[in-house]
C-alpha cells in the first residue's frame, strides 16, 4: 500500500514538473523622456550576460503620450537587438551606451511606437548616438547617455495563487499519509 502511494505521489510531482515552464526572468521598464512614456516588461530566458535577440522570449510595451496608449509586445511586434551591449545580471539589465555599433529596438511592427537604445556608431532617427529614444506617435523623445546605464530591473516574485498553495499542501498530505501508512503483518496462531 505504501509503494503505491509513493508511486502515485511521484508520478503527480512528474506531472506538475513536466507541465512547470521554462525557467524566465522578467525585467522591468519604466521610462519617461519629455511627453512620452513606456510602462511594461521585458521577459529573457533567464540568460545572465550578454541578452541576444533570441534571449528575449517575450516583451510587453505600453507607449503613451498625447494621443493616448498604444501596446506593443514581442508577438505582434519588433525586436531587433544588435551587438553586446544589452546585459542581464540577476538583479537588472543594462545597456552599455559608450559601446561602438550596439542597439535595441522593442516596439511596433509599423515602427509608430518603440523603444530605441543606442551606442555611439548607430542611430536610431538617424543622427542621434549613444541615447534612449522613446518613439511615439511617430515624435522622437530623446534622452542622452554615456558610460553603461540600467535599463530595467527585476520584476519582485509574485506571491502564489491560492491555487498553488492547496496543490502544494494536497501533495504534502499525500506523502504524509503514505509515510504514516504501515504494513499490516498476518499474525497466524496454530493451536
Amino acid at each position: 500500500m505504501m509503494n503505491k502511494a509513493l508511486l502515485g505521489a511521484a508520478v503527480a510531482v512528474s506531472a506538475l514538473s513536466a507541465a512547470t515552464p521554462a525557467l524566465a526572468t522578467v525585467y522591468v521598464v519604466n521610462r519617461t523622456i519629455g511627453g512620452a512614456s513606456v510602462i511594461g516588461t521585458i521577459t529573457t530566458d533567464s540568460t545572465i550576460g550578454v541578452i541576444r535577440e533570441g534571449n528575449i522570449t517575450d516583451f510587453s510595451l505600453t507607449f503613451d503620450g498625447s494621443a493616448g496608449p498604444l501596446t506593443a509586445n514581442k508577438a505582434t511586434g519588433t525586436t531587433i537587438v544588435v551587438g553586446s551591449a544589452l546585459v542581464a545580471s540577476a538583479t537588472e539589465m543594462t545597456f552599455d551606451y559608450s559601446s561602438s555599433e550596439n542597439g535595441l529596438i522593442l516596439g511596433m511592427n509599423d515602427f509608430s511606437a518603440f523603444l530605441c537604445s543606442v551606442s555611439v556608431d548607430i542611430s536610431c532617427t538617424g543622427g542621434d548616438k549613444g541615447v534612449t529614444q522613446i518613439i511615439y506617435n511617430n515624435a522622437a523623445f530623446i534622452q542622452p547617455l554615456t558610460g553603461v546605464q540600467a535599463f530595467a530591473t527585476v520584476a519582485t516574485a509574485a506571491v502564489p495563487e491560492p491555487a498553488t498553495w492547496g496543490m502544494m499542501i494536497a501533495g504534502f498530505g499525500v506523502m504524509g499519509a503514505a509515510l504514516r501508512t504501515r504494513r499490516r503483518t498476518m499474525k497466524v496462531a496454530f493451536g
